[in-house]
């Protein structure tokens, strides 16, 4: 069933437009924001992705948000810091004018929301950007406009490196955490993206062990209700409840087998995403055992990255077997 599960998972994954549309948004707003708060430098380092574009746990969606940081400098947070009224409205509002400036037209609106400035786009991803000043220990200062303003502290970082920490080190963390936002933005968003991550994370800590994944997810929703610290609602356990009963089929019908019956019971956990039973799957999957490559590796799973599509790539490989001509190939990308 692992090869059923991967291919579900890569369905999740961004498309090649969003990832260009969320790289567009993500260097325009970061670009408005520098020309409003700096005189001089390199725009790109004022910018960083957070939540689970920051994480790398996004899932494909029509309409989802991309969240950031916009770095401020020092004397820009002490300018702000000194204004007698609520400083951090004073900042938000000020950031919120420039994007108006930079988006009069595609966008539907430029609301100040708590900590950020919201950036409503006619189509696509939504753009959350919170403007802080970087403290030399990687942490942030960031405006709270609530309560006549105060400024908070915030460490986007410390969930970021334990996401890539658990994923390094069982090469699964970021894909099981796709799977399981899949399963709770089906059933009514009663969990909190952070809260799955957090969970995702320590589950694995304490229980991988190199499962398949069919096994792996049964074993992670029957583990959820006992997780006190969570605060998981009735609704939310209700719903698991429901999952860990399909889940326990599946999980029958394949130990006899049975896995078009498997996989149609699967499809009830996650929807349509999950793929109908299919041999041929099966198959490359035999194949690959038998004939495994040790060296092969998927970049995307050990080391995430944006593709720019502005550029431009050339891979030039060179092919040397015992008993083969050597060969030179080149490939433009």
């Amino acid at each position: 069933m692992d090869e059923h599960f991967e291919l579900f998972e890569r369905g999740l994954r961004l498309t090649s437009a969003q990832k260009e549309q969320i790289a567009t948004r993500f260097k325009g707003v970061g670009n408005s924001l520098f020309t409003e708060f700096y005189t001089a430098g390199d725009s790109s380092t004022k910018r960083l992705k957070i939540g689970s574009h920051g994480k790398y746990t996004e899932l494909q969606s029509e309409n989802g948000d991309l969240d950031m940081i916009f770095k401020i400098s020092q004397e820009t947070l002490e300018r702000y810091q000194a204004h007698t009224s609520n400083g951090p409205a004073e900042l938000l509002r000020r950031a919120r004018e420039r994007l108006q400036v930079t988006y009069p037209n595609i966008s539907t609106q430029h609301r100040v929301w708590g900590k950020v400035v919201l950036i409503e786009f006619a189509t696509g991803y939504n753009v959350e950007v919170m403007p802080a000043f970087e403290e030399p220990n990687g942490t942030f200062t960031i405006p709270n406009t609530e309560n006549d303003g105060s400024w908070d502290k915030y460490d986007p970082r410390a969930e970021m490196d334990n996401i890539k920490r658990s994923n390094d080190e069982t090469g699964i963390t970021r894909r099981m955490i796709r799977m399981v936002k899949h399963w709770n933005n089906n059933t009514g968003h009663t969990i909190k993206s952070y809260i799955i991550e957090n969970l995702v994370v320590a589950y694995l800590d304490d229980e991988y062990d190199g499962q398949q994944w069919s096994e792996l997810i049964e074993g992670f929703f029957a583990w959820l209700p006992y997780q006190e610290d969570a605060g998981l609602s009735d609704d939310a356990l209700s719903r698991i409840s429901t999952a860990t009963n399909r889940i326990v089929i599946a999980r029958d019908y394949e130990m006899q087998e049975s896995y078009e019956d498997a996989c149609l019971q699967w499809r009830v956990v996650f929807r349509s995403e999950f793929p109908t039973y299919d041999e041929t799957l099966v198959t490359v999957r035999r194949l690959e055992n038998r004939f495994p490559s040790v060296d092969e590796q998927w970049i995307e799973d050990r080391y995430p990255v944006q593709i720019d599509s502005s550029l431009n790539l050339r891979i030039e490989s060179l092919v040397n077997k015992e008993g083969w001509r050597v060969a030179s190939r080149l490939r433009d990308a």
